[in-house]
């Protein structure tokens, strides 16, 4: 999901689209979008948020790195991005290594 509710974004869609199409809930920030297109937590709590003004659920996903699996900071790497601004989200934690 794009988080523009319009524009020419090749190969995104919008929320409003989606809300057209009668989807009620969208994934954001899932590992791979994070490591292929380089979704950020500040893009994908804006996401979120969108998602939420259009009235759908967001699955955030949010989950450690591989630095810090291995430093033993799973549950903290994860609670700090969860904390930022997904408070009304669905999130689920996922490794993004």
């Amino acid at each position: 999901m794009h988080f523009e509710k319009e524009g020419a974004f090749t190969g995104e869609v919008s929320a409003p689209m989606l809300v057209d199409l009668g989807v009620t809930h969208v994934i954001l920030g899932h590992s791979e979008r994070r490591q292929y297109f380089a979704e950020t937590d500040a893009g994908v709590a804006k996401k979120t948020k969108v998602a939420l003004d259009t009235g759908l659920t967001p699955i955030s996903c949010v989950g450690e790195t591989l630095a810090e699996r291995e430093a033993g900071r799973t549950i903290e790497g994860s609670d700090a991005r969860r904390g930022r601004s997904w408070t009304q989200s669905a999130p689920r934690r996922r490794s993004e290594w």
